[in-house]
């Protein structure tokens, strides 16, 4: 049924993540003042998945897999996996989010980076697919325990 709650879980987690395209979110500002100091992705003073297509892609691919389970309804363990995997790969952007961004810069000194709003949607996912999961779950025992009535 595609009015349930974990329609709702899974529309979040895909706003989520999808949101992280919008051009003003970003996982990570600089302070542009000391830009000598800053690699190169972060000289305009902004880290968003327009600086990494590895990112890009992650992002696109899990945001899509929350929205394509939302019309797996007819076949729970489908729809589980499909949720599973998309919070395997928030997982993975969150990763690579963190690894881009310390890797290159470690040598920038303290107070001029500073972690925006955009590395907490791989963990917000995260978070909406487990509920989802959790619902879905709950569905599937549900619907067992009527088959086994009949």
């Amino acid at each position: 049924m595609i009015q349930r709650i974990q329609t709702i879980f899974l529309f979040i987690a895909s706003l989520v993540l999808l949101g992280l395209m919008i051009p003003g979110v970003s996982i990570a500002t600089a302070d542009t003042s000391q830009a000598s100091l800053l690699p190169d992705f972060l000289k305009d003073g902004i880290f968003n998945l327009q600086d990494s297509q590895a990112l890009l892609i992650l992002v696109v691919a899990a945001g899509v897999l929350a929205l394509i389970s939302i019309f797996l309804y007819k076949n729970r363990t489908t729809q589980m996996r499909v949720v599973a995997l998309m919070m395997i790969i928030s997982l993975a952007i969150a990763i690579t989010a963190f690894w881009i961004f310390y890797h290159n810069t470690q040598n920038v000194k303290e107070g001029i980076v500073h972690l925006g709003l955009g590395m907490a949607s791989p963990f917000l996912s995260i978070l909406f697919g487990s509920l989802a999961n959790k619902f879905i779950r709950k569905d599937d025992k549900l619907v067992k325990s009527m088959d086994r009535l009949r």
